[in-house]
């Protein structure tokens, strides 16, 4: 027999299921009906699971809470939109570098693990700038660039987390997340978009949002 926890997460996959194909069918219908209700269901099925728990993670709801209003965003087509859009996931990712700072022990991580993830972001970040700012407006630049270094903290924050002991779910959740917001940078900046550049921003998305909550179900 399911769980509540158990059967409100088949509900995510089943409207995640169905949102991707209205993607690849170009569905605006479909999209604007399934996609606001994937975080909600995500972090019910979360609560659900850790209810009474000693290990709630809130600053982990309070993420996917972010999430829902930045899919809500990006459901309109205005620049404001979109910039509201990008705040709300900023914000998301501030509070899950609060919840692995908060869950780590920082004296079980060996100094290696310090420095020589430093040196491979701060590679990436100047590879993903590389290749997008030539696409961008003078103004939209500074956001950008914030936006890019917060996600990337995130993405090293969650691979301290797991170095510290802990599991690997949310370390490779953010590494999904890069690519997933990389492709919507490079599609909403650089390229037209096309349904397979919409299936693999989302599909990217909802599997990195799923591992970082698997992360933190015990």
């Amino acid at each position: 027999m399911f769980s509540w926890a158990g059967i409100a997460f088949i509900v995510f996959v089943v409207l995640g299921v169905i949102n991707i194909v209205g993607l690849h069918k170009d569905s605006v219908k479909i999209n604007r009906f399934t996609k606001p209700l994937l975080m909600p269901l995500l972090a019910l099925s979360y609560w659900l699971a850790m209810r009474g728990s000693d290990s709630f993670a809130l600053y982990l709801i309070i993420g996917l809470a972010c999430g829902f209003l930045g899919d809500t965003f990006l459901l309109g087509t205005s620049d404001k939109l979109f910039t509201c859009g990008l705040l709300a996931f900023l914000v998301g990712h501030i509070f899950y570098i609060l919840l692995f700072i908060s869950r780590m022990d920082i004296t079980a991580i060996a100094p290696l693990w310090f420095i020589l993830p430093i040196v491979l972001y701060i590679l990436l970040l100047v590879w993903i700038a590389k290749k997008l700012f030539p696409s961008l407006e003078a103004k939209d630049k500074p956001g950008v660039s914030v936006y890019m270094a917060v996600i990337l903290v995130m993405s090293y924050a969650a691979l301290l987390f797991a170095v510290s002991g802990h599991s690997w779910f949310p370390f490779v959740g953010s590494l999904l997340f890069v690519a997933s917001d990389t492709m919507l940078a490079f599609q909403n900046f650089k390229f037209r978009p096309t349904p397979f550049s919409r299936v693999a921003i989302m599909v990217t998305y909802l599997l990195a949002q799923s591992l970082i909550t698997f992360g933190f179900i015990r």
